[in-house]
């Protein structure tokens, strides 16, 4: 016979991660008699992290016409005896395959498991290989009657399997909170190199917390990769989102008024801004959270003289929230903490 096709015989099945020999699974009373593919699907890897799949398959030794597997033998009657000599080509580097037996005799179940930690990234256009006997009966008779079967053995049949091992698109570089007037920041990624940097303040690979402004922004890792046998390119990226803060001791007073950080802090009920200015100060503040989100927005007044001004918290939420005080002179940005009821 030709080359045959792995479907006539093999299903596949993906397991949820199991750290261990694999275990044959069998779908087999939703197959037809012979067997056949009953799930091609494998799950996805990333690179430099620890990999487990397997695939398992079924074969009988019902009879079944050759054509099914070799066109040109159609109308020949054949039983599988044994599948043996399996082996695994072109799957990432860092990824082994192996049968949990050397060989089966129908009716049989198998399985194949695919352990390691991958070094490459991409998709990868893997072959499970392996010789099949049969026995085969002369044109138009079908597996028995008066005449003696014919072995046909170590046929070669081979299957695709597809791999996707996604690259690793992990970076720092930046803190959770930055001062608006602080230095820039470097973003270096430490996963897979090549990729491309987004966001309101990034040049290159340079986060300009100035540039992008006050604020919570989302920057953003892209990374493409296809490495070593990879047919295809696979793409992952990582988002992180940065607070921009005017941050305590930076600009904070001016010739007018001078403005303390707000406190207690934690808050539970109300927050106490301290303010010492020469002359009646108008304008407003903003309360949001560390997503950008606005909560309340309200004008204040405050007569020459220190004075402390009291804002209302009691409906926020319990969490970290950022208070944005703005005036004719400047703009200024403070973090607190919303205490438990």
């Amino acid at each position: 016979m030709k080359k045959t096709l792995l479907s006539l015989f093999i299903f596949l099945s993906v397991s949820d991660f199991v750290w261990s020999q694999c275990s044959p699974v069998s779908c087999i009373s939703s197959l037809p008699a012979y067997g056949g593919v009953c799930d091609s699907s494998i799950t996805d890897g990333r690179v430099n992290q620890p990999y487990y799949d397997f695939i398992s398959f079924h074969v009988t030794n019902a009879c079944v016409d050759a054509g099914l597997i070799d066109p040109g033998s159609s109308g020949v009657g054949i039983r599988v005896t044994q599948l043996h000599s399996f082996n695994f080509t072109g799957l990432p580097n860092g990824i082994t395959g192996v049968t949990n037996q050397p060989s089966y005799v129908p009716n049989a179940n198998g399985c194949a498991s695919f352990t390691g930690t991958p070094t490459e990234a991409g998709v990868f256009g893997a072959q499970v290989g392996f010789l099949l006997d049969v026995n085969t009966w002369p044109l138009s008779v079908t597996c028995g009657g008066i005449f003696p079967p014919i072995a046909q053995n170590n046929n070669p049949v081979s299957s695709d399997l597809a791999i996707t091992i996604l690259p690793d698109p992990s970076f720092t570089g930046l803190d959770s909170l930055v001062c608006i007037l602080g230095p820039d920041y470097t973003l270096l990624p430490t996963g897979t190199l090549g990729g491309v940097f987004y966001g309101p303040g990034v040049n290159g690979n340079i986060f300009s917390p100035n540039a992008a402004g006050l604020g919570a922004h989302t920057i953003t890792y892209v990374v493409s990769a296809q490495e070593g046998a990879a047919y295809a390119p696979t793409t992952d990226s990582t988002i992180f989102i940065v607070q921009v803060d005017g941050c305590v001791g930076l600009n904070e007073s001016s010739d007018d008024y001078s403005v303390s950080y707000p406190y207690p802090i934690p808050s539970n009920e109300n927050l106490n801004i301290d303010f010492s200015s020469k002359n009646n100060l108008t304008g407003t503040y903003r309360i949001f959270d560390l997503l950008g989100k606005t909560h309340s927005i309200k004008e204040f007044y405050v007569p020459a003289g220190k004075t402390t001004h009291l804002i209302n918290i009691e409906n926020l939420v319990s969490g970290v929230f950022l208070i944005e005080i703005s005036t004719a002179g400047s703009t200024r940005v403070f973090r607190f903490v919303k205490s438990h009821d």
